[in-house]
């Protein structure tokens, strides 16, 4: 059996080898123009549901396994933020994320991520907190790091485009030592086509470049894949 398929191959790369170029040039030039049409249609979101019904598809008939997932969503519904504790006031109550964080941590969770908007107030000056909030954010930043020794931690930012690159927004955790605290962070903002997966951009306000949010938390279990990911 395994001598017939050879044998089959073998006779069919002899027949392509012997088509002229006659053969070939119109085969790389279709290739060339099929290539560059598809990212001009790409570009402008052209059969874009379709595009994704496809890909989607494809996505689901390759999958080779279903990995296990333990992943519990903890959510801040509208009762609660505004008639609860939370009295629907922005920014949300530090104390009561420190509280949330605390009792999360109690579930040995892997990683921790918490999709709550930390900006600054007064982006101007940097990463200052208004004098109001400045004893719970601290409290919340040292639940974090006490946290962050035992479990990963990720917080979310946000970058805004300036021109051809982007800028992040200053955070009031970005001049706070966590020590050895296992926290990272990363953009929440996700591209405009489904397909892509947000990864790091270079930000023009640090050296560093700013991981997504998914990301981040990616990296906290695998690595070595994303950047592999990133690099290619």
């Amino acid at each position: 059996m395994f001598k017939d398929a050879a044998n089959k191959v073998r006779s069919l790369l002899i027949q392509l080898k012997n088509k002229g170029w006659r053969y070939w040039a119109p085969v790389f030039g279709l290739l060339i123009l099929g290539t560059i049409l598809g990212m001009w249609l790409g570009e402008r979101y052209v059969w874009i549901r379709m595009r994704y019904a496809i890909y989607g598809w494809i996505q689901n008939a390759t999958r080779v396994t279903n990995p296990a997932k333990n992943t519990v969503v903890v959510l801040i519904d509208d009762e609660e933020y505004w008639k609860g504790e939370l009295a629907r006031r922005a920014p949300l109550n530090r104390d009561y994320l420190a509280k949330l964080l605390t009792k999360l941590a109690t579930g040995a969770p892997a990683t921790i991520a918490l999709d709550i908007d930390l900006r600054s107030p007064v982006p101007e000056r940097g990463t200052q907190e208004l004098e109001a909030y400045r004893v719970e954010t601290e409290n919340l930043l040292q639940t974090i790091k006490t946290i962050s020794q035992k479990h990963d931690v990720v917080l979310a930012t946000t970058i805004r485009r300036e021109g051809a690159g982007f800028t992040r927004s200053p955070n009031v955790f970005d001049d706070y030592d966590f020590g050895s605290g296992r926290v990272s962070h990363g953009y929440v903002t996700l591209p405009h086509d489904l397909r892509q997966v947000p990864l790091s951009v270079p930000v023009k306000n640090r050296a560093e470049r700013e991981d997504s949010f998914a990301g981040a938390i990616a990296k906290t279990r695998e690595e070595t894949m994303v950047r592999a990911a990133e690099q290619e």
